[in-house]
């Protein structure tokens, strides 16, 4: 009779390479459908000049993932040699990166799986051992759940699909903290080689994992027993380092050299020299994106919101879930080995502020799985059951849905992928790799299709032709505040501004909804007419923000009437508004003008002000009763003997007081023109209260010899007064301080009162 106990037990271990054969079709058939990313080509062309020459010149890392990417490069028969290239004694990586994919007439896809495949299987390698692990520390069902996230993960497969650093230094940080573990439970000096032999590795992975040391030393105290002698953990941790280093050494061949200006040779110099160009970098800073900002300093927060919006939530659950268990039942060892690596790295990557990516986190990840993996000692309770089940649904789910779009994962808690752009960027979600989806949607486009991709792959290598953002070339030139009608396709770098010299060009599209998307890095816009305007009204602050054929390349547009007047002391509606138009104004200001009745009307289309002139473009889609909106309820204005006068009065034949409006102490008088001024002139504002000496505000923000009939400006009186009886007001001569006349039942006038339009109702 068969023994069925065995076969219940067996079974489950007989399954679980089916978690990394599913990882590995995955990870490859993603490998195969995204095309190189920017960072790839430089670690492609260093991976082949260290199999090629022993050369170590040109690395600014450890090298031990560029002898893996390189590591399959030579079953290429038609690889050229690097030494034989023109730009060869120079440093121009890009140039020889470029030389090697694009130039030398290779088959750019088969010589990008061959430097991806070995991330591919040092990531199969990292499953192996987290399912090891996980069923170490809790049991079989912890196991499955692991191999489960793992064989899932969209932020592990998304850069175990890409020949980069990211996914061989995370694989060999937790096999370091796998190791300590793994010693100090029972120590033994085939352990102690093991730990030895993951540390030199994953110190020569990146130098990010110098963490390492002085993360394992407390570590190192966990199992720590009274009865022992205090010093004999840190003694046994030091005895590693000798051969963990020796290890990096060799990964240099053993160099000897000069390094940081010694006056003497140190082993393995190029790591040296890298160690101190990193921490240049990290005090110069990064260009980064986040919720919509840009950032060289980068921000404390950039990896909590990064961590939160792109892990997915059934593991943000069952972290939770984890931490709160451990915590419970007091498991001390356990949540030193796996919770303070990974908060110490977190601090640590927070601290740095080069904000460039998830893939900077990635390593706290499966330390994040196998605290969540603790729920699966308390199976027994049957909500635990269907709750796991429900949580490895979801998560199955949104993986698969996503693939193999895995670089651009976002999770439900911004609304999935397709809301990703407007929280981080980068490495995060657009870093070039959809040209494949853009050529084949290109080719299938019926219509006008501008093109605008970011990305280290070379557009026409796919048959794609792009425009560039800074010309407009192969395409309409950009106006950047009204673009040309047509569809577009512009990828998220471009959008964000990231990568371009005016990062704002591209801020028209931030405020339209795509249409659709390529692989969530490429978005699609449709762009159906181009919006018309006779005119464009620029504000002072205090000249204008862009010249006249600025404005009209930003709009588009040629021969329009230009209006200039000072936005902060009053407004104007060239033509009386009938006709659409622009108004640039400061970027930082709202409009002055959106306190009146018109505020709905003022469409934002786009905002200059990443870099100096600081601008934003409104649009005035055209109003036919836009004066009569602005005087209503106004009412009347006196003489000075109390003699009602309705509104309008005609002052001197050239401009007439339509209406006004009071706020508090902020009058808004608001004008026609009938004429073009003969003189200089200006508006008074005078208010009255009990002391015949009045607040006097007076002033003109849109100058006389602008005006064209049918012209409305308002303009606005400030005071600085508690109380108040009327205002009186007109036109005056600026040069001399006459004041110009008006004429009421035959009667020639100066001086015109307005009461605030309560009390002028009441009276």
């Amino acid at each position: 009779m068969p023994n069925l106990k065995a076969g219940r037990t067996a079974w489950p271990r007989r399954l679980l390479p089916l978690c990394l054969l599913l990882f590995f079709a995955l990870a490859l058939d993603t490998a195969l459908h995204k095309s190189l990313t920017v960072d790839e080509p430089v670690h492609l062309l260093r991976g082949l000049i260290l199999w090629q020459t022993d050369d170590l010149r040109r690395q600014t890392q450890p090298p031990l993932s560029h002898w893996l990417i390189g590591s399959l490069l030579f079953t290429e028969p038609q690889m050229p040699a690097v030494r034989e290239l023109l730009d060869w004694p120079s440093d121009r990586r890009s140039s020889l990166a470029e030389a090697i994919l694009w130039q030398s007439g290779l088959n750019v896809e088969r010589l990008t799986l061959l430097a991806r495949l070995p991330i591919i299987f040092t990531a199969l390698l990292l499953g192996a051992l987290l399912i090891s692990w996980a069923r170490l520390l809790f049991n079989q069902a912890a196991q499955w759940l692991v191999g489960l996230l793992f064989a899932l993960s969209p932020n592990v497969l998304a850069l175990a699909s890409l020949a980069t650093t990211d996914l061989v230094t995370m694989a060999t940080f937790v096999a370091t903290i796998f190791a300590f573990w793994y010693f100090w439970r029972c120590p033994s000096p085939w352990r102690w080689l093991l730990v030895t032999l993951c540390l030199g590795l994953a110190i020569g992975s990146k130098l990010t994992a110098l963490l390492l040391l002085p993360m394992t030393l407390p570590l190192s105290y966990v199992f720590w027993q009274r009865q022992r002698p205090w010093w004999q953990p840190g003694l046994l941790w030091l005895s590693m380092l000798p051969g963990a280093a020796l290890l990096v050494w060799a990964l240099y061949h053993f160099e000897v050299g000069p390094a940081a200006g010694l006056p003497f040779p140190v082993p393995a110099p190029t790591y040296v020299r890298d160690f101190f160009t990193a921490g240049g970098h990290v005090e110069r800073g990064h260009a980064a994106y986040l919720l919509g900002q840009q950032s060289v300093e980068g921000w404390w927060h950039y990896f909590v919101v990064a961590f939160l919006v792109k892990t997915p939530v059934p593991t943000l659950l069952l972290l939770a879930s984890g931490l709160v268990l451990l915590v419970v039942q007091r498991d001390w060892r356990k949540l030193s080995y796996l919770a303070f690596p990974a908060g110490l790295f977190f601090v640590a990557a927070s601290y740095t502020r080069v904000n460039i990516g998830y893939r900077h986190l990635l390593l706290v990840l499966p330390l994040a799985w196998l605290v969540g993996a603790a729920v699966a000692t308390r199976l027994q309770l049957r909500f635990v059951q269907v709750a796991l089940v429900l949580l490895l649904a979801w998560y199955a789910v949104g993986s698969l849905r996503q693939h193999p779009h895995h670089l651009a994962y976002f999770n439900d808690l911004v609304g999935g992928s397709a809301n990703g752009y407007k929280y981080l960027g980068d490495s995060n979600l657009d870093w070039g790799q959809d040209l494949p989806l853009l050529a084949e949607y290109v080719s299938e486009a019926a219509e006008p299709l501008w093109v605008y991709y970011f990305g280290a792959s070379k557009p026409a290598y796919y048959g794609v032709t792009v425009a560039t953002p800074a010309s407009g070339e192969a395409g309409p030139s950009l106006a950047s505040a009204n673009p040309p009608p047509g569809r577009y396709a512009v990828s998220v770098s471009f959008l964000q501004g990231m990568v371009l010299d005016e990062p704002d060009q591209f801020d028209w599209f931030r405020r339209q909804e795509p249409v659709g998307h390529l692989g969530y890095s490429i978005l699609l816009y449709e762009v159906p007419a181009r919006a018309p305007g006779e005119w464009i009204a620029h504000c002072y602050d205090p000249a204008p923000l862009v010249d006249e054929a600025t404005a009209g390349r930003l709009l588009g547009v040629e021969n329009q009437r230009h209006v200039y007047f000072d936005c902060r002391t009053g407004w104007v509606f060239p033509q009386g508004g009938r006709q659409p138009g622009w108004y640039i104004l400061p970027a930082g200001d709202e409009p002055v003008g959106a306190k009146s009745a018109f505020r709905e009307e003022l469409q934002l289309v786009y905002r200059h002000e990443t870099i100096a002139p600081n601008f934003a473009v409104y649009y005035w889609p055209g109003s036919d009763n836009l004066l009569t909106t602005l005087t209503a309820g106004a009412g009347q204005g006196t003489l000075p003997d109390g003699t009602p006068v309705d509104l309008p009065v005609l002052f001197d034949e050239t401009l007439s007081l339509a209406g006004y409006q009071a706020e508090g102490a902020t009058w808004t008088t608001i004008w026609q023109v009938a004429q073009p001024a003969a003189a200089l002139l200006s508006v008074a504002g005078h208010l009255y209260h009990d002391a015949p000496a009045p607040a006097v505000v007076d002033g003109l923000s849109f100058p006389g010899n602008q005006w064209q009939p049918g012209d409305v400006f308002l303009q606005y009186h400030a005071f600085d007064v508690a109380s108040y009886d009327f205002l009186e007001t007109g036109l005056y001569d600026f040069v001399n301080g006459e004041r110009l006349p008006f004429t009421f039942d035959e009667r020639v006038e100066t001086r015109l009162r307005l009461y605030p339009p309560e009390a002028s109702s009441e009276g």
